[in-house]
């Protein structure tokens, strides 16, 4: 940015009654400077002095132009930049002399105000600061609410984009604008790193399902059951599945899986912003490969922008599958014909707590099984080859059942899937 060039404006006030007056006063340094700079103020005043400058260009590194809008400053003025925006409640863009945005553009903490349909300046609790208007969705409003507001928003909405041109095309002169619409994966994820490694297991990778593979939520698609923590141990590798009832989101859920002082924490993050006022189910498979017995600490962490400090979803200790397996009942191997329910989880011993859920069994004359491709089924329904099986199938299934018991000694089986398809009449 160039220097800014200031101009003061002095009046001399003098007055001689007997006395002479020689006392000098400064009006407001005002600002007439080329290049982009913001300047915070209370609700409804103008500004007039650089001593409430909050940023300028040369503290943007990037401006995001897809619809989550995050703005990236540099390390150095990312605090300075929030604890002066904390004094005021708008921020006045202004390039080469010239207002950007009229009115000028709100300034929220947090995301738990969503009441407001127009562009604004976002910091949510983790310092990520957003120029966007993501986070409110007309779908989620009562009809009669969003048939007042759709016309006014959508006239709103063409204005502010004639006024985010302005402000785009300078940061695109200058280098700093990106585009991540349609990234599935965080860029910060993208770079290659070295896997999170244990004496026992390595970590593979993070599988998101249920609302997370949902491009656009509304009311009357959303689904809400048990939240849920399943561990699955196998010859091979270790599957930790967390269910989770969580507010309706745009913005997709970060993870990440890292080694802290000998103890395996799996994170679950929501960077904020994009929310429906609705619930929704997602889903998480952490992946790890063994190596060896298994027996490692572990802890599943939620980090919710709303809350103050992270939330333990669960923690214990992962163990061989040995140690939960009544290993003098054998392993059957065969064809299994009967419907698909839905039914309680049962809860095997281990040193972790068991979540309470629901999960597919398969209801036969003989007996009913805990269905599992690689871990238990917590959705409503499973799609195999193309083919999707809901509660209610009558299905055929060949595959390998094993008994475990559960934490009161009673046995359940569970059956793993290898061929399935719908019985034909």
């Amino acid at each position: 940015m160039k220097n800014l060039v200031l101009m003061f404006i002095p009046a001399l006030i003098c007055g001689v009654v007997f006395t002479s007056c020689n006392t000098e006063k400064a009006e407001p340094k005002l600002i007439t400077s080329d290049g982009l700079y913001v300047i915070g103020t209370k609700s409804g005043v103008v500004p007039t002095s650089i001593t409430d400058l909050v940023f300028t260009d040369d503290d943007i590194v990037s401006f995001d132009v897809s619809p989550v809008g995050e703005m990236v400053f540099t390390k150095e003025k990312t605090e300075e930049i929030i604890s002066r925006a904390r004094l005021h409640s708008e921020l006045h863009f202004f390039i080469d002399g010239k207002p950007v945005f009229s009115p000028p553009i709100k300034i929220y903490f947090g995301w738990g105000s969503l009441d407001d349909i127009d562009l604004q300046f976002r910091i949510s609790d983790y310092n990520k600061i957003y120029l966007t208007d993501i986070y409110q969705h007309l779908d989620s409003l009562l009809v009669i609410d969003r048939e007042i507001l759709e016309k006014e928003f959508e006239a709103n909405r063409q204005k502010r984009k004639q006024e985010m041109d302005v402000l785009i095309k300078y940061l695109s002169d200058a280098g700093k604008i990106v585009d991540r619409t349609g990234d599935t994966v965080p860029p910060e994820l993208e770079e290659p790193s070295l896997p999170v490694t244990s004496d026992t297991l390595q970590h593979v990778k993070t599988e998101l399902g249920g609302c997370n593979l949902k491009s656009s939520l509304k009311n009357d698609n959303t689904e809400t059951k048990d939240d849920t923590v399943l561990i699955t141990v196998s010859d091979e590798s270790v599957h930790v599945f967390v269910g989770l009832n969580y507010i309706c989101k745009e913005i997709p859920f970060e993870t990440q899986c890292e080694l802290i002082n000998d103890v395996m924490c799996m994170t679950i993050i929501d960077t904020g912003g994009g929310y429906f006022r609705c619930m929704c189910y997602y889903t998480f498979d952490f992946v790890f490969k063994r190596q060896g017995t298994v027996n490692q600490k572990y802890k599943i962490l939620l980090i919710d922008p709303r809350k103050e400090n992270p939330v333990i979803l669960s923690e214990g200790i992962l163990k061989d599958k040995n140690e939960n397996i009544n290993i003098d009942l054998p392993q059957e191997k065969g064809t299994y014909t009967g419907k698909i329910i839905m039914n309680s989880n049962p809860c095997p011993p281990s040193d972790f707590p068991c979540v309470p859920g629901i999960v597919l069994w398969l209801e036969t004359t003989f007996g009913d099984y805990v269905l599992s491709l690689t871990h238990w089924i917590f959705d409503d329904k499973i799609i195999v080859d193309g083919v999707e099986y809901s509660e209610g199938d009558e299905v055929e299934i060949s595959g390998t059942v094993t008994v475990y018991k559960d934490m009161h000694s009673k046995e359940y089986s569970v059956l793993e899937i290898e061929s399935i398809k719908k019985k034909s009449f």
